[in-house]
C-alpha cells in the first residue's frame, strides 16, 4: 500500500495513537527535533524519534537538518502536505455550496462549468503521456493522484478502468449529475478522445466501485 494510500486510510488523527496526535499538534507550530518534542511530551528522546520515524514512514512528517548556532546541523520535522491534510478541513462542504449554487444556476451553466474543468485536466493527462506508458496506463496513473485509487483491466475487446475509492464522495452523493458524469466520466472520455464510455457501476449508486468499460473499437 501506498504512503499516499495509507494517509487516505488514517483520515482521522487519533487513529494514529496518542503521542503521535500530539506530535503532530506540537508540529503545527513550527519545526521541531526530536528533543524538543520529547520535551514537551515528557518522554525519552529515543521513543520520540521512533514515533517520528513511524509518521515519517507514512509520509505525514518530513525531516531535514538546519544549522542551528554552532556544531553540526541538527535535524528538524515537520509536518508534510499529506500531514497537514489530516487536520480538519471544510472542501467538501465549500464544495457542495459551490455545486448548489451551479446546480440551480440557469440553463446548463453549472454542468458546462464542469465540463471545462474536466476538459482541462484530460488536457494534462495528455501533456504528461510519455512514450513508456499508453494512454490507459497514463489516465488510470493520473486518476490515482486525484484519489480515485483506480486500476485498469484489459479484455480482449474493451479496457475496464475500476475506481476503488471517490475523493468526492458527498459532494457526489447529493450531485451524481455533475460530479460523476459532468466531471469523473468526462475527464476518462476527453482524455481518451471516446464519447462511449459506460459507467457500468457507481459508489453514489450503492455499489462498492465506481466501474467505467471503454470498447477498444472507439479507441
Amino acid at each position: 500500500m501506498s504512503n499516499l494510500r495509507l494517509v487516505q486510510v488514517l483520515n482521522k488523527i487519533p487513529l494514529l495513537g496518542e503521542t503521535k496526535e500530539k506530535m503532530l499538534n506540537e508540529l503545527r507550530g513550527g519545526k521541531k527535533t526530536a528533543k524538543d518534542l520529547a520535551d514537551v511530551l515528557d518522554i525519552q528522546v529515543s521513543a520520540a524519534r521512533k514515533h517520528l520515524e513511524t509518521l515519517s514512514s507514512l509520509d505525514i512528517v518530513k525531516e531535514e537538518f538546519i544549522q542551528d548556532g554552532i556544531g553540526r546541523p541538527k535535524k528538524f520535522y515537520s509536518l508534510t502536505e499529506d500531514g497537514r491534510e489530516l487536520f480538519p478541513r471544510q472542501y467538501e462542504r465549500v464544495l457542495c455550496g459551490i455545486l448548489e449554487k451551479l446546480n440551480h444556476s440557469e440553463g446548463q451553466v453549472g454542468e458546462s462549468l464542469v465540463k471545462e474543468v474536466a476538459h482541462e485536466i484530460s488536457r494534462e493527462i495528455k501533456i504528461s503521456e510519455n512514450e513508456n506508458h499508453t494512454m490507459i496506463e497514463t489516465l488510470s496513473k493520473a486518476l490515482n493522484d486525484f484519489g480515485f485509487d483506480a486500476t485498469v483491466e484489459e479484455t480482449g475487446t474493451s479496457f475496464v478502468i475500476t475506481s476503488h475509492n471517490c475523493p468526492l464522495y458527498k459532494a457526489a452523493m447529493k450531485h451524481q449529475k455533475i460530479v460523476c458524469h459532468g466531471l469523473h466520466d468526462e475527464i476518462i472520455k476527453s482524455a481518451l478522445d471516446t464519447r462511449d464510455v459506460k459507467l457500468e457501476r457507481c459508489l453514489t449508486r450503492g455499489d462498492n466501485v465506481c466501474k467505467h468499460v471503454i470498447e477498444k473499437r472507439n479507441l
